[in-house]
C-alpha cells in the first residue's frame, strides 16, 4: 500500500489585526518530507503515527510537507498559496496512491479563502480521482465545511481539550483508513450543525461525561467513529460553530441518528455549563466596569499547574483588554497561560506558580513591576527582605473546594512539577 503524509494549519483569529506570515511558519514548523523523522512538534504527532504504523505494516511512506503557525491573524495569501501548492505538486509526483492521510487544523483563513481546509481537500481529491482515500485529522477547535465533508472519506478530531490525544487520535485515523483501503469497511458520514458558540473545557465533569458518551457511542454496531467540533468563536467565517461528525460503516441514517443524538446531548448543556474561569472573573469583572487603567500591570495567579489546576487560557481577558482599547497599554503576568489568538502585553508561565509560594504570590496591589522587553527582565519594585517578610506570611489557597480526594485533578496536583519543566507529571 502507498501512503501519501501531510500536515498543515494554523488556528485564525480573523479579529486579529497580525497577519500571519511565512515567518511565522517558519518560525514554529516549515519541513518538507521528513517532518515524522526529525521534528518533535506537536502538529507533526499524527505524521509520527501513521509512518510507524504504516511502516509496520510494510507499507510505503510517501511524505510531503508539514507546516504549522502560531494562531494569529489571516495568512497572507500568497503564503497560502505557496503550502498549498507545495502540498500539491508533492501529491502529483507520488505516483499511484493507495491513501491520502492529511492532518489539518481545521480553523485556518486566508487573506481571500475562508475555508483554507475545505479547499485544500478538495483539490486533493482533484487530483488523487474517487477511487484513493482520503482521511484528515482536525483539531476540535475548527470549522467543518460541507465542501470538506464531500471531498473526505473520514474526518476524525481530537476528542480532549487540552489536547492529549493528538497522537492517539491519528492512529485511529489510519486504522479506519486502512480498513478502508482494504475493503473492510464502507464509512459514510453525518455532520449536524448545533447553530452554538461556547467554550468546553473537557476535565470539566459535564463535558467530561460527553467524551465518554462518545467513546461508548464507538462501541455500537456499525458506528465507527464520532466528533464533536467545538469550533473556533473567534473567527467570522460562514461556517464557524460547534458540530458533531459520527463516521459509520455504511449506514448513512445511523451516522445522522448519532450525530443528532451527541448534537442534543450538548445542547441540552447550554444553560448549565460554563467554563470555568477560577480565578479570573475578578479581573474579568474589572475590566468590563472600566476599572482597569492604562499603564497598570494585571496580576493573575492561583492558574497555574497546581492553582488551576491545569493552566486554563487567559484568552477572554485579552479579548476584553484588546476590545476596550487597552491592548498596548495594559500588562497582564500570570502563572497561567495564553492562546496562540492572545497578543499585547503578556507574560506566562510565570514559575514558581503562586499556588507553591513562587514570588508572584507576594505582589500586592500598588506595587511597581517593570517590564524590559529589551533585557527580557521582570521585576517588581521591592526589596528582598520584603519579598521574603511577604512569602512568611504566604499561605497556600484553599483546595479543598475544588478537589475530590482521590480524583484525577487530586493526583495531577500532587505529582505535577513546574511549568518551568513543562508541567510534567
Amino acid at each position: 500500500m502507498r501512503i501519501f503524509i501531510a500536515a498543515l494549519g494554523t488556528e485564525t483569529n480573523t479579529f486579529s489585526p497580525l497577519p500571519t506570515g511565512r515567518k511565522t511558519f517558519e518560525e514554529t514548523l516549515w519541513v518538507r518530507r521528513d517532518a515524522s523523522l526529525s521534528s518533535d512538534n506537536y502538529f507533526v504527532l499524527p505524521l509520527r503515527e501513521w509512518r510507524r504504523l504504516a511502516e509496520a505494516a510494510g507499507d510505503e511512506v510517501i511524505e510531503s510537507l508539514s507546516a504549522f503557525a502560531q494562531p494569529a491573524g489571516r495568512t497572507v495569501q500568497a503564503v497560502w498559496e505557496e503550502l498549498r501548492d507545495t502540498l500539491l505538486g508533492d501529491l502529483r509526483a507520488a505516483g499511484p496512491l493507495d491513501l491520502v492521510l492529511l492532518n489539518l487544523h481545521g480553523a485556518m483563513a486566508s487573506e481571500q479563502c475562508d475555508d483554507c481546509e475545505g479547499e485544500l481537500v478538495e483539490m486533493v481529491r482533484q487530483v488523487v480521482g474517487p477511487e484513493v482515500t482520503v482521511g484528515v485529522e482536525f483539531d476540535l477547535h475548527c470549522h467543518i465545511s460541507e465542501r470538506l465533508m464531500r471531498s473526505a472519506d473520514l474526518l476524525v478530531l481530537y476528542k480532549e481539550y487540552p489536547h492529549t490525544d493528538v497522537a492517539e487520535r491519528g492512529a485511529e485515523l489510519f486504522e479506519l483508513a486502512r480498513r478502508t483501503v482494504l475493503g473492510e469497511i464502507r464509512p459514510v458520514m453525518a455532520l449536524r450543525d448545533l447553530r452554538m458558540l461556547d467554550v468546553w473545557r473537557t476535565s470539566d465533569a459535564p463535558v467530561r461525561e460527553l467524551v465518554d458518551w462518545m467513546q461508548a457511542a464507538e462501541q455500537r454496531d456499525k458506528v465507527l467513529s464520532v466528533s464533536f467540533g467545538h469550533g473556533f468563536p473567534w473567527a467570522d467565517v460562514p461556517d464557524v460553530g460547534a458540530k458533531t461528525v459520527v463516521v459509520t460503516d455504511g449506514d448513512p441514517d445511523l451516522a445522522e441518528a448519532v450525530a443528532k443524538e451527541l448534537g442534543d446531548r450538548i445542547w441540552a448543556l447550554r444553560e448549565t455549563y460554563k467554563a470555568n474561569l477560577l480565578d479570573v472573573a475578578e479581573t474579568m469583572a474589572a475590566i468590563r466596569a472600566g476599572q482597569i487603567e492604562r499603564g497598570s500591570v494585571i496580576v493573575v495567579r492561583n492558574v497555574g499547574p497546581v492553582g488551576g489546576p491545569g493552566m486554563p487560557e487567559m484568552v477572554m481577558l485579552t479579548i476584553q483588554l484588546q476590545g476596550r482599547g487597552l491592548g498596548e497599554d495594559v500588562a497582564l503576568i500570570t502563572d497561567g497561560r495564553f492562546s496562540g489568538v492572545s497578543h499585547g502585553i503578556l507574560i506566562g508561565h510565570i514559575s514558581p506558580e503562586a499556588a507553591r509560594g513562587g514570588p508572584i504570590a507576594a505582589v500586592r496591589d500598588g506595587d511597581t513591576i517593570v517590564i524590559d522587553p529589551g533585557k527580557r527582565t521582570l521585576n517588581v519594585e521591592l526589596s528582598d527582605a520584603e519579598i521574603a517578610k511577604r512569602l512568611a506570611e504566604w499561605r497556600a489557597p484553599d483546595r479543598a473546594a475544588k478537589l475530590k480526594p482521590g480524583s484525577v485533578h487530586d493526583k495531577y496536583v500532587k505529582l505535577v512539577s513546574s511549568a518551568h519543566y513543562g508541567c510534567v507529571v
